[in-house]
């Protein structure tokens, strides 16, 4: 199963970006993350 994480927005550097890595090190799946623009920007497939 693929975890495809899709977000509004650039994460960045930040104390937020070091939960996400963290707790994608901890889940077992193979994990994508897709960062769409803050406005406009078109959903993955």
């Amino acid at each position: 199963m693929l975890l495809h994480i899709v977000a509004r927005g650039k994460i960045g550097r930040s104390p937020e970006a070091d939960l996400v890595d963290r707790y994608l090190k901890r889940i077992g799946w193979p994990t994508r993350i897709t960062e769409l623009p803050d406005s406009g920007g078109k959903v993955p497939p």
